[in-house]
């Protein structure tokens, strides 16, 4: 990351620490309003175990992203199989 940043690399993080290393050097932070293992004070709570929330925030996050690729794209789910890595 730091090499992005001497280059003017526009980063973007996704995180649910914005104060962290990686979010201080963002140019654009996506917020993700989630328990994580180092902030376990957290005034966000759930009854999920552990980290579980984040990750579901991050695949819903993911998801809905690559939704909005697809329709400014014009892909679909079809046309995007071709590309697809099986790593089975």
């Amino acid at each position: 990351m730091l090499i992005g940043k001497r280059h003017n690399v526009k980063i973007c993080a996704i995180t649910s620490r914005p104060a962290s290393r990686i979010g201080k050097l963002a140019h654009l932070i996506v917020n993700l309003k989630a328990p994580t293992k180092i902030d376990k004070d957290s005034k966000i709570k759930s009854i999920q175990p552990m980290t579980t929330l984040n990750e579901q925030c991050l695949m819903i996050f993911f998801d809905c992203l690559v939704l909005e690729l697809m329709r400014e794209l014009n892909e679909t789910s079809q046309s995007m199989w071709s590309r697809h890595s099986n790593l089975e």
